[in-house]
């Protein structure tokens, strides 16, 4: 589950372009008076770093 106020934060969605090795993968619990149960991953290198190297592209900008 997110945290209070993430709704109201920038929003950005990507493509994924070939394989990033080292990702990993759960399920996201109910907290923060959320629901939870969706599926999150834990991208290694950081989002621009993986832009960088060609693994991902935004695809969606802020609203």
């Amino acid at each position: 589950a997110l945290p209070a106020g993430t709704k109201s934060k920038q929003y950005y969605s990507y493509k994924v372009l070939k394989d990033i090795p080292g990702v990993k993968q759960g399920q996201a619990i109910p907290w923060f008076e959320q629901p939870g149960q969706g599926i999150q991953y834990e991208l290694p290198g950081g989002i621009d770093n993986l832009i960088r190297k060609g693994y991902i592209e935004r695809i969606y900008h802020p609203m």
